[in-house]
């Protein structure tokens, strides 16, 4: 990386960002965020949002301008699909049909792209979404307003898959990307050598019988049109004919070993490419994770199974209801209310309907993991990761007791995490992961 980023996080109650160089945390800083910037997840207000983001980075002289932002996953749709093997110009125009029964407007009007997680002889995993052109046009326009420099937009469910997943080791890594520049290269030689094939082909072919047969098919369908006569054509079917059979049958070549996500998108690029590194699967990774994410308006639990994202659930019960029931029960605005929830002051926590609330998200988080369990027999989930915030020993407890699994903090899979920033990257986890993707 080599130079600093800036990961921005921006969720309902607060502002998120981190400073980081070569994987390491510089500095955290946490801002409250003003009313209805941030509605269900969604930025409501775009230039509202870039000039508090200017002020922000103003007053606490930060001086970093390269910036990669969390995308919320409201904004995103992403899939994890098998395909028939095929090439990445294939993939490419394949893309869009794959999110046919997601997207409310037209398939131009998205971003579409991809990262390989498995290929095999006949059949590829890949990891897919899709995003507005629109939404990234809103950001890179907010980040030019706030005086920093889009450099990636990275869908949130991916920015803790960066975290679960063990870094590549260096050395592998350049070893990899070296055999995949090498293959890439074959491949374009054999196109060469089949193009230069063709084309003497042709020329035997003229001067064997004057024209060619794809000449002579395109002599006759002009031919016919000027008589008037109502012809397809054969050159055209043909070539559908061609380029279907690929799709399906995935035989025309090899797809490169990863494609560049969403999170990979350039603040002075929007096009999806398919040359990039992308997210790889480990070699041998087979390690499931349940991470339980819990912000201030929603409590979502993610699954990574072998290695890479799966699902999302969303959780009925946040600490926005448990705060607005004790604004209730106190009689007090409820940003009293948060600060009281923050601290456990005057033992809020333990009123018995606040109680009753915290006991109703342990059980939901019990029912998804049962879920998953029952669909997922096999699964090597051994304990719930969490982030977001240091929540109440009382209700981690609560969701150890019934899961029966042991909940820790997703920092501890960060082994380089400085001990002193441990409590405030739990916060910033999403940011943090966004600049490594």
């Amino acid at each position: 990386m080599g130079k600093k980023y800036l990961g921005i996080d921006v969720e309902d109650r607060f502002l998120k960002i981190v400073v980081m160089k070569d994987r390491r945390v510089l500095n955290t800083y946490l801002e409250i965020m003003p009313d209805n910037m941030v509605i269900g997840g969604r930025i409501a207000a775009f230039h509202a949002l870039a000039d508090y983001l200017r002020e922000v980075v103003r007053k606490n002289k930060i001086r970093v301008k390269d910036t990669a932002v969390v995308l919320p996953s409201e904004t995103y749709y992403i899939r994890r699909v098998h395909l028939p093997k095929m090439t990445a110009a294939q993939l490419q125009i394949n893309l869009p049909y794959e999110f046919h029964d997601y997207l409310q407007e037209d398939t131009d009007q998205y971003v579409f792209d991809y990262s390989v997680l498995s290929v095999d002889e006949k059949e590829m995993e890949l990891l897919i979404a899709a995003l507005s052109k629109q939404q990234v046009e809103e950001y890179k326009e907010m980040c030019k307003r706030a005086g920093l420099r889009l450099c990636k937009l990275v869908p949130d469910v991916l920015t803790i898959q960066e975290i679960v997943l063990p870094p590549e080791d260096p050395v592998a890594r350049k070893k990899r990307l070296a055999e995949e520049e090498k293959s890439r290269n074959g491949e374009k030689k054999e196109e060469s050598r089949n193009a230069a094939r063709e084309k003497k082909q042709r020329a035997r072919d003229r001067k064997k019988n004057g024209l060619s047969v794809e000449e002579l098919a395109q002599r006759a369908a002009a031919e016919a049109k000027a008589k008037g006569l109502q012809t397809g054509s054969s050159i055209e079917a043909a070539d559908m004919g061609t380029n279907a059979g690929n799709l399906t049958a995935g035989a025309a070549g090899q797809i490169p070993g990863g494609g560049t996500f969403p999170g990979a998108v350039s603040g002075g690029n929007t096009a999806s490419g398919g040359s990039g590194a992308g997210t790889e699967l480990q070699t041998g990774q087979k390690k499931d994770y349940a991470v339980l994410g819990m912000e201030y308006s929603r409590v979502r639990l993610h699954f990574f199974s072998g290695g890479a994202y799966e699902i999302t659930r969303n959780l009925g019960t946040t600490e926005k209801q448990i705060c607005e029931l004790i604004a209730q029960e106190k009689g007090v605005d409820v940003h009293i209310a948060q600060l009281m929830c923050d601290r456990n002051q005057d033992g809020v926590l333990e009123l018995e309907d606040v109680a009753d609330l915290m006991q109703a998200l342990a059980t939901e988080v019990m029912r998804v993991m049962n879920f998953y369990n029952y669909n997922n027999p096999r699964n090597t989930i051994d304990t719930i990761y969490y982030y977001g915030r240091e929540s109440n020993p009382l209700l981690l407890d609560r969701i150890q007791s019934v899961t029966e699994l042991p909940v820790r903090p997703l920092t501890e899979l960060i082994p380089d995490a400085d001990e002193g920033q441990q409590e405030n990257l739990l916060m910033m986890l999403q940011g943090y992961g966004a600049v490594l993707e």
